[in-house]
């Protein structure tokens, strides 16, 4: 299984990014590539959601399937979400996962991504999503995997 994880910013030194970098060293053999992008810090919110789209678009793997993290999107339990992942990779798909900017992407924008999933209902903050997708992957991959973690 390939995936991308696409978001905008860098993640400042704290516990946070201590986390993450932990999650990510739990998530190598995994095949799982974190990407970090530029984000937009000109203009007014509207033209920042679509120069993040159009730096998000040009770094984008043709051969892999876009999926935005959006509140809005649909939810799955960890066992579902598994599933899916596993799905997927049976039929070939290289998945990248895509954290939009603070202010998102525009609503034409989004229609761009194959599907929307939603980490919670609630708004998190750019690292905590980052976190909490990270924590998923990694328990979707130990569910896959028969390894102790989900009970």
């Amino acid at each position: 299984m390939f995936i991308k994880i696409y978001t905008f910013g860098k993640q400042k030194k704290s516990e946070l990014f201590q986390l993450k970098e932990r999650y990510m060293i739990m998530l190598s053999k995994w095949n799982v590539e974190f990407i970090e992008l530029k984000e937009s810090k000109f203009g007014n919110a509207k033209s920042k959601q679509e120069a993040d789209f159009k730096t998000f678009s040009k770094k984008l793997d043709q051969n892999f399937f876009p999926i935005l993290m959006d509140e809005r999107g649909s939810e799955f339990t960890s066992v579902n979400l598994a599933k899916k992942l596993e799905k997927m990779n049976l039929e070939g798909l290289k998945i990248a996962f895509c954290l939009g900017g603070p202010f998102g992407f525009t609503e034409e924008d989004k229609n761009f991504f194959k599907e929307k999933i939603a980490l919670s209902k609630l708004t998190l903050t750019h690292e905590m999503a980052e976190i909490i997708l990270l924590e998923q992957l990694y328990r979707s991959f130990t569910i896959l995997n028969n390894k102790d973690y989900h009970y």
